[in-house]
């Protein structure tokens, strides 16, 4: 009988990225070594709403996950199982099944794998006493890997693209993404004022030119 091969695996999870990742290598056949691991995030975010959005309204948030690693060349999978990973992803408005973005799939081939999934979430908005809240779910999972590596350590991501005034949080208190800063009243008029300043400047340097005659 062969001897027994050593197996590594690699876990990741980061609710505050949000992200997941999963490594996993085995120098055995099969038949004295096999890896199989799994990871999974599931956490539960707190939306805030734009004040300009009206009590039972819906809005859309576009989103967008990312999955990127590699599996080594030569590498083998379990027969029984026929593909290296599956993984999935989805986010969507807590307690309705509308409005979900997800993407689930499978990596079956060797070499470098990079895919964007690119979608939006529909949410509802029940008024400032019933908080706005998104279920998040990510998961990598390797079935039977008999040889070589399957690394998809650092990158399984989401990123939720948040219109002005809107924030995320994560169920830790933690500050998700970035919205665009709302123009303040203040800052607008500002602008503008500079603008007619601008404008009215550029009138008399005309005014001026024309009064004055040409020496060529």
């Amino acid at each position: 009988d062969a001897p027994w091969q050593p197996v590594e695996m690699q876990l990741r999870g980061d609710a505050a990225a949000p992200s997941i990742g999963l490594s996993a290598t085995t120098t055995g056949t099969g038949l004295n070594s096999q890896a199989n691991a799994f990871v999974g995030l599931l956490d539960e975010w707190t939306i805030g709403v734009a004040p300009g959005v009206a009590v039972g309204a819906s809005f859309k948030l576009p989103v967008s996950f990312r999955l990127e690693g590699d599996v080594s060349a030569g590498a083998l999978y379990a027969d029984a199982f026929g593909r290296f990973m599956d993984f999935h992803m989805g986010l969507g408005q807590f307690g309705t099944a509308s409005g979900v973005f997800q993407v689930n799939g499978r990596v079956d081939t060797t070499g470098h794998f990079d895919q964007t999934f690119a979608g939006e979430v529909t949410m509802t908005n029940y008024g400032p006493t019933v908080p706005t809240l998104a279920q998040f779910e990510a998961q990598l999972f390797v079935p039977g890997l008999n040889l070589g590596t399957v690394d998809f350590y650092n990158t399984f991501s989401a990123a939720v693209e948040l219109p002005p005034g809107f924030t995320a949080t994560s169920s830790s208190g933690q500050v998700l993404f970035a919205a665009a800063p709302v123009p303040e009243p203040a800052t607008s008029g500002l602008w503008l004022a500079g603008l007619c300043a601008a404008a009215a400047w550029s009138r008399r340097q005309v005014k001026s030119s024309q009064g004055k005659s040409s020496r060529w």
